[in-house]
């Protein structure tokens, strides 16, 4: 209500609430008729995302979460984007977190690595590293939105599911470069709580949309990194018959002794210059740019020549 964008209508689906919500809205209502309520009964996040959707009755759907915070000319910012720029899919802002007595050291990295993305080009080369978007910063066109079949509710993450499919239809993602949201931090956040939020969903999500776009009829590829996550990956792709050619390691153990069978060499344009799509999955803090950087010196392309998973 505090927007200095004024054409919205604000959808509050409650999804079984047993607080004051419906209450409160209702006398919202009474004083903006732009103001909704919809639903009662709980059918969880995705449903409730879904009848909310299906609810609306304008050009762009604006997420947010009942506990975090919108600055007053977030809307107005992502409209004007919208505006200049007609191909535009789907938009969020720069975040920050708070309170900041409850951000700890991972949280700060993932906020700093997302405010770090703002271009289609950046967000696109790194989609498979990180769900890139604060999932309640974000404004999409409905259109757009209903072209890649919307929110799914697979038991895995449906932000980032619709994020990558939205990369898979090669629609452009964007951030205004500008703090404009407030993100709550909370130990009872689901993010931290649900099983669709953990670390073996988000690494299924990207298996089935690599399979779907850049692994699509490939039978080898190359990772970078031997160790616990490049691993992983290995036994993943070789469930699905994508055998690794060989990994690349800076750990002269591994270099010698292989891993699992497979061959394992130092970072050279030999082993880097195989033909198969190279995998990044080395997750050390810093590491994942000076990849980029090496395999840049190649003359190497990023989603062409090799995409970083981690």
């Amino acid at each position: 209500m505090a927007q200095t964008f004024r054409d919205w209508e604000l959808l509050v689906v409650d999804d079984g609430s047993t607080d004051r919500t419906a209450e409160i809205i209702r006398s919202a209502i009474s004083r903006d008729t732009r103001i909704r309520l919809v639903g009662s009964k709980r059918i969880g996040l995705v449903g409730a995302l879904q009848r909310g959707v299906a609810a609306s009755r304008g050009e762009y759907l604006a997420r947010m979460d009942a506990d975090d915070i919108s600055h007053p000319e977030r809307l107005a910012e992502q409209m004007k984007c919208f505006a200049r720029d007609p191909d535009l899919a789907l938009l969020g802002t720069q975040i920050q977190c708070f309170p900041e007595e409850s951000v700890e050291g991972g949280m700060r990295r993932y906020a700093h690595w997302l405010n770090s993305l703002s271009t289609p080009e950046e967000i696109r080369r790194s989609i498979f590293v990180e769900s890139p978007f604060c999932h309640p910063s974000v404004v999409m066109r409905k259109q757009a939105y209903e072209r890649v079949g919307g929110y799914v509710d697979d038991g895995l993450p449906e932000d980032y599911g619709l994020w990558l499919r939205f990369d898979r239809n090669r629609l452009p993602m964007a951030k205004v470069p500008r703090v404009l949201f407030y993100w709550r931090e909370s130990a009872l956040r689901l993010t931290r709580t649900d099983p669709r939020y953990g670390r073996d969903r988000f690494m299924e999500l990207k298996l089935q949309n690599l399979l779907q776009g850049p692994l699509l009829s490939r039978k080898a590829v190359v990772i970078w990194g031997a160790g616990k996550e490049g691993r992983k990956w290995q036994k993943a792709l070789q469930l699905r018959n994508i055998q690794t050619r060989h990994f690349i390691d800076v750990d002269p153990r591994k270099i010698a002794e292989g891993v699992r069978g497979v061959p394992v060499y130092g970072p050279d344009a030999e082993s880097c210059g195989s033909g198969c799509l190279i995998l990044a999955a080395v997750g050390t803090v810093g590491i994942r740019d000076r990849i980029r950087q090496y395999l840049f010196g190649l003359g190497l392309k990023e989603r062409r020549h090799f995409i970083c998973i981690i």
